[in-house]
C-alpha cells in the first residue's frame, strides 16, 4: 500500500470526497503491506541472505469493513456508502473477484526468521501516510 500508487491511490478520491464505503457486507479479508515495509523486506532478505518462501504481507490482515473504517478515520471523513458487489460485477465482470474474494495471508515464516515490520497494522500505515508531521527547527 502507498497513497501515490496502486489500489490505495484509486480509493483515495471517493474517501476524500466523503463517499467512500465498504464493499458489500465488508467481511472479506485482505492481506496488505506498506510499501516501506516491502522495500525493507527486500533489503533484509538481501542482507541476511535468508532463503525460502516468504509471504510479503503485514502480520494483520483486515476485513474490508475494518480497512474502510481505518482509512476514513485517517482521512477524517465519514465512510457510510457501501458499494454493492453487483455494481463491481457489472463494471468488472469476473475480475470483480479481485475485490470481493477474501485473501487472508500471514507472514509466519518471515516473522520466525526475524523480520520486524515498521507498520504491522493498517492503522500504523495510515497514520504514517496521512498524518502531517510538524518540523521542529
Amino acid at each position: 500500500l502507498h497513497p501515490s500508487g496502486g489500489a490505495l491511490q484509486k480509493m483515495l478520491l471517493p474517501f476524500k470526497l466523503g463517499v467512500g464505503g465498504r464493499i458489500g457486507h465488508g467481511r472479506m479479508m485482505s492481506s496488505w503491506i506498506a510499501l516501506e515495509d516491502l522495500v525493507r523486506l527486500f533489503v533484509w532478505v538481501a542482507q541476511t541472505r535468508k532463503a525460502g518462501i516468504f509471504n510479503a504481507t503485514a502480520p494483520h490482515p483486515v476485513t474490508n469493513a475494518h480497512f474502510t473504517k481505518a482509512l476514513a478515520h485517517a482521512l477524517h471523513r465519514l465512510a457510510f456508502m457501501p458499494l454493492p458487489i453487483w455494481v463491481l460485477r457489472l463494471i468488472f465482470g469476473e475480475a470483480a473477484c479481485v475485490l470481493t474474494d477474501s485473501k487472508e495471508v500471514y507472514p509466519k515464516t518471515l516473522i520466525e526468521a526475524g523480520f520486524r515490520f515498521e507498520y504491522p497494522t493498517i492503522e500504523a500505515a495510515f497514520s504514517h501516510y496521512f498524518t502531517k508531521a510538524k518540523d521542529v527547527a
